[in-house]
């Protein structure tokens, strides 16, 4: 993990503040473009998975990422 952006969404991750993209977002600023690609090595590093999506409140239903409990 050595980008700070990568490293910030896993902790935002792991503490439980950014369970979706959209908070993320909101919480680091970044665009959806750059937390998309956060969260896409995230997943090929298999460091976080997708869980359960969050009811949907009128548009596509959000994902929830959470910390592979097998990683490391």
């Amino acid at each position: 993990m050595a980008s700070a952006s990568k490293t910030t969404v896993y902790r935002l991750i792991r503490d439980g503040n950014g369970q979706t993209a959209g908070m993320i977002e909101a919480l680091t600023g970044n665009s959806r473009v750059t937390v998309a690609r956060r969260l896409a090595d995230l997943l090929d590093d298999d460091v976080i998975r997708q869980s359960d999506q969050e009811p949907s409140s009128g548009g596509r239903p959000s994902r929830i990422y959470r910390i592979n409990p097998d990683w490391r």
